[in-house]
């Protein structure tokens, strides 16, 4: 059996509650046959008297009353899944995931979420923390909508754009006698902490080393800059990581000195590439990208 719709739910609804068909044809604004069809549909499908007529106008049959209640809770449903559906493809919600590394969603992501609180509040940023190569795996298998990753390499599939540079600094111990120009050479040989393998950073740090003609071996590796910077600090060794000038962002204990040659981490923001992307996505990454420049 065919079931009915909600065109049929609307006229059964409105013919009772305006007391007449003429009423509800006007109301609906469709012709007074179509309304007889609705209702004799509705009936037909239901093997069962919905209406009844009289001079007084029409009135629901106890079957009539059961299927109205109903009926009310059907539409009202349909109208708020249109309503989501419209608000969604007007971008005025949704859900956006977003993959950063720790570091960056401890020291830049305030801000940006605060900006996208701001201009899209009714969009919901689900954050992950991720590395390069686990962003861009994500973003192919679609787990994720934008990364923030520390490599520009052409990945198909996958749209990069840069979104910010930030010097990399040597973070030393305070009470450790450092020269006047923080080498690989004088580096290479103190214990030195990195960001774990497979990280953006890591890489980098690797070839800058390397470029020297020095083999990197860390004493330790880890995906979390302020881990590091915490065991800096209690003097187990030195890490080379983005120099954040933000008042009371470096611990005590801690001195920061400038390497040569010098060295940037550059920051890019990945998607995948698209014909068609929901609003609120476009949205989102408009922000993003505007957030990155203010930051450059």
């Amino acid at each position: 059996m065919r079931e009915f719709n909600l065109d049929q739910l609307r006229t059964l609804i409105a013919v009772v509650d305006l007391g007449s068909l003429a009423s509800a044809s006007s109301a609906l604004n469709l012709a007074q046959p179509t309304i007889s069809l609705h209702l004799k549909e509705l009936e037909s499908k239901l093997k069962v008297r919905l209406l009844e007529r009289s001079r007084r106008g029409v009135r629901p049959t106890s079957a009539g009353t059961i299927l109205i209640e109903h009926a009310r809770e059907i539409l009202a449903i349909a109208d708020r899944a249109s309503e989501a559906v419209r608000s969604h493809r007007e971008g005025l919600i949704g859900v956006v995931r977003v993959g950063a590394s720790a570091g960056l969603i401890a020291h830049h992501m305030p801000n940006v979420l605060q900006e996208l609180a701001m201009r899209r509040p009714d969009i919901r940023i689900e954050l992950s923390v991720t590395t390069t190569a686990t962003a861009n795996a994500m973003l192919l298998g679609g787990e994720l909508d934008f990364a923030f990753v520390g490599a520009s390499q052409r990945q198909s599939g996958l749209t990069v754009i840069r979104w910010r540079e930030d010097p990399l600094v040597a973070y030393l111990p305070a009470d450790w006698a450092v020269p006047r120009r923080v080498t690989a050479a004088w580096l290479q040989e103190q214990p030195l902490l990195t960001n774990e393998p497979g990280s953006a950073l890591h890489h980098q740090t690797l070839q800058w080393f390397a470029q020297a003609g020095f083999l990197l071996q860390p004493r330790i590796a880890l995906n979390n800059g302020e881990a590091l910077k915490s065991l800096v600090a209690a003097g187990y060794g030195a890490a080379i990581l983005p120099f954040d000038p933000t008042p009371g962002r470096i611990p005590a204990g801690i001195q920061v000195r400038a390497i040569a040659p010098a060295m940037k981490r550059s920051t890019f923001l990945a998607f995948k590439s698209s014909q068609s992307v929901a609003e609120s996505m476009r949205a989102v990454g408009d922000i993003l990208r505007t957030c990155g420049k203010s930051q450059s």
